[in-house]
């Protein structure tokens, strides 16, 4: 019973002592892994190396990897059904010939850039992907592809309920009849606006839309629609594509009234929280010439807590815009940090940083 003893207690001092063993070594302990990964923002390559460290990394690594790295989709060569047959092909593939990958795929940032996207309502496999793959993501980017308005429109309103950030960039959209009113013909509130409560996402904090190439005068959704299914954006870029430069003012300006009369209807926290702003991306081919004293009138009236914001104001300026303008900062001046002016495409920003 003695030698036991002693052999039981010599065998666990060298244990010990191991450099591997968890309560020595803090690089193996999952507490600090967790934070290690969860708090840096590693690339893809770097969470394939970590994987290799130990068991203890690969565990650890495979679950941040999935969250932190962009899963890309952007064959654009071939015609719609083997486009998607693809798609599926490689996720299935991912997962089947990387050992590293094993559970259930739980990516979350997806980045889908096509030729083109068929239509949901003709390809059911399309529907299928959303269904699948869209209560998963968190982020997502689509970009230089063509699809339809209405694919649009149910896949940031019905099957990504999780998104968190929302990037709409260098698109085609279809011809439609816009869904959208016009700002020059007024908006009016209709209550079937009202969303319901399971249907509102409190988590989409980024919204970017930017060089939207439409066939139509108009964006394929309502902008009343889109901000009370998306209270909480906090950070918002939009860069209108149109024909003219006129049309582009008239989509800001539907905008920035439909939040008003958000608010008016279903409280004043509805985009109380947007700190950054991003507005009149006018493409180098058109020609700004001043930003109407209106559109400076509602970002008053709104009075965003902006710490950032950055406008074209164009290149004509008569004593009322510089006024308004001035109005505008000086309302903002408590919160704001950054502003950045463009005066058209032909001229340097003016950027203010406190």
């Amino acid at each position: 019973m003695e030698r036991s003893s002693t052999s039981s207690s010599f065998t666990t001092d060298l244990a010990s002592d191991h450099p591997f063993d968890n309560n020595k070594n803090p690089m193996l302990n999952r507490v600090v892994l967790k934070n290690l990964f969860g708090l840096i923002p590693f690339k893809l390559e770097e969470f394939k190396n970590f994987r290799l460290v130990s068991h203890e990394w690969n565990d650890c690594a495979v679950k941040y990897m999935h969250q932190n790295t962009w899963l890309k989709l952007n064959k654009r060569d071939e015609t719609h059904t083997t486009l998607m047959d693809s798609i599926s092909f490689c996720l299935q593939k991912s997962h089947q010939l990387n050992p590293f990958l094993k559970g259930t795929l739980g990516f979350k940032k997806y980045l889908i850039s096509m030729q083109t996207l068929g239509s949901m309502n003709t390809y059911s496999f399309l529907f299928n992907f959303w269904e699948k793959f869209g209560v998963r993501m968190t982020h997502l980017e689509i970009s230089y592809t063509q699809m339809y308005p209405k694919d649009l429109v149910r896949i940031m309103l019905e099957l990504t309920p999780n998104l968190q950030v929302f990037i709409f960039k260098s698109n085609h959209i279809y011809d439609t009849t816009p869904i959208s009113s016009n700002a020059r013909n007024g908006l009016v509130w209709d209550e079937g606006f009202r969303p319901q409560e399971s249907s509102i996402n409190k988590n989409l904090t980024h919204l970017t839309i930017t060089n939207v190439d439409i066939e139509h005068d108009g964006l394929p959704f309502n902008w009343i629609d889109m901000i009370c299914h998306f209270p909480n954006m906090k950070n918002l870029k939009l860069g209108l594509e149109h024909t003219s430069s006129r049309l582009a003012l008239s989509s800001l300006e539907e905008f920035l009234q439909a939040v008003i009369l958000v608010r008016q209807n279903c409280g004043q926290h509805y985009l109380a929280q947007l700190e950054h702003l991003d507005i009149m991306e006018i493409p180098e081919y058109m020609y700004l010439k001043r930003l109407p004293g209106n559109i400076l009138l509602l970002l008053r009236k709104l009075a965003f807590p902006l710490s950032t914001l950055t406008l074209d104001i164009g290149t004509r300026h008569n004593g009322g815009d510089r006024l308004a303008l001035k109005n505008t900062l000086e309302l903002h001046s408590a919160s704001l940090q950054n502003l950045t002016l463009y005066q058209g495409h032909w001229i340097e920003p003016s950027s203010f940083h406190t």
